[in-house]
């Protein structure tokens, strides 16, 4: 059954090894916690019939007709996202649509099919059916006036460089179309998007080394160092030489970082500890930040890179086309940042890769409570 329940009352002994709790007759074994007065989270057996149960506990029944447990067979919906990670459209589990939509550049939804229910619309965020905004985390953003409804609450994303972020309730720097926010407080940019979503199961810790270690690669943006983002040296006027220099310099990289993270993780398990070292996960960062940044729409190819100005029109260019998360590429991304970390660290650490959060479809039990016209009063 695997539901749970709370029972109130008195005289219940103070653990179980004083007293029963049974339904029909079959034992409950699994509960949260027992005192004298209250039994909480108590998990139904898979021993218990559907329909009107007793509940005893301590010799003490309940009345035939007052607690009943059913079953909830749930029904399965299937999503389909666009670009941005919108809900597009949506189908019964026999692949009959019954929500199809379109969005406009800050969420505003033009709804074609709705006779599904469904409240997860805009870059998948939901979307409160009383006010109409769409639920950021950190804050509300609405799609009608194309604005979060509160100020940023921190100042991480703040660039003198980048008038757009000055405005502390502006949207993806006005950028909709190509740029999402995760959680209110920021715009997701890809390479913390690639982490994250290539190492599910990874500690918030070590994400943020390999993270660290991206974002310092990413302080390097001189032209001469463009092999180190997967790109060719703009100001070299042999272009074909220019490619050839920055793959063999970035192999070279990839190879060393690859080695000497194998070298630290050695270290660390004849130390005695358990897990990933630190410093081998920030060495793998560094090359992990190289064997993505290729795969990215404006990289690839070794494109030339002329080195990162304000004053750089092609500079823009490229943070506009780098900053989409949802772009195809990023899946390609992910699964060769899965591979390079399965050869560094083997099958070990395979769970790091996996989600924490699949769902499974499941049954669900209740007990609840009737008055005596046969109206529910309330559920556990």
């Amino acid at each position: 059954m695997g539901s749970v329940f709370t029972v109130n009352g008195s005289n219940f002994g103070a653990s179980q090894g004083t007293s029963t709790l049974t339904i029909n007759g079959t034992p409950v074994t699994q509960y949260h916690y027992w005192t004298n007065n209250q039994i909480g989270a108590a998990v139904v057996p898979s021993g218990a019939t559907t329909g009107y149960v007793v509940v005893t506990v301590n010799g003490a029944s309940s009345p035939t007709n007052q607690y009943v447990i059913y079953t909830v067979t749930p029904t399965v919906y299937y999503y389909f996202d666009d670009a941005l990670g919108s809900s597009r459209v949506v189908t019964n589990s026999s692949g009959t649509i019954c929500y199809d939509a379109d969005f406009y550049p800050f969420g505003g939804e033009r709804a074609y099919t709705n006779t599904c229910a469904q409240n997860y619309k805009f870059t998948g965020k939901e979307r409160d059916s009383e006010s109409g905004l769409n639920n950021f985390g950190a804050r509300y953003m609405s799609s009608q006036y194309g604005r979060f409804m509160s100020p940023d609450p921190s100042n991480q994303s703040v660039d003198f460089e980048l008038p757009q972020t000055w405005n502390r309730y502006s949207y993806v720097l006005n950028n909709a179309l190509n740029m999402v926010d995760r959680n209110g407080q920021w715009p997701t940019y890809t390479h913390t998007e690639i982490i994250n979503e290539a190492f599910p199961g990874m500690s918030a810790s070590d994400l943020k080394i390999l993270n660290d270690a991206s974002k310092e690669a990413d302080t390097h943006q001189e032209s001469y160092n463009s092999w180190m983002h997967g790109m060719s040296d703009g100001t070299d006027p042999n272009t074909a030489e220019a490619i050839y220099v920055a793959m063999q310099l970035g192999d070279q990289q990839i190879t060393k970082d690859e080695a000497q993270a194998r070298v630290e993780q050695a270290k660390w398990i004849a130390e005695g500890h358990t897990g990933i070292s630190p410093a081998a996960l920030q060495k793998f960062g560094n090359a992990l930040h190289i064997i993505t940044d290729r795969l990215s729409p404006a990289h690839a190819g070794y494109q030339p890179w002329y080195g990162q100005s304000k004053w750089n029109p092609s500079a823009w260019w490229h943070f506009l086309r780098e900053s989409n998360p949802r772009d195809p590429n990023v899946n390609t991304a992910v699964q060769a940042g899965q591979a390079a970390f399965q050869q560094t660290f083997g099958d070990e650490f395979d769970w790091m890769m996996l989600g924490s959060q699949q769902q499974q479809e499941q049954v669900t039990h209740q007990v609840c409570s009737y008055d005596d016209d046969g109206n529910i009063i309330g559920c556990q």
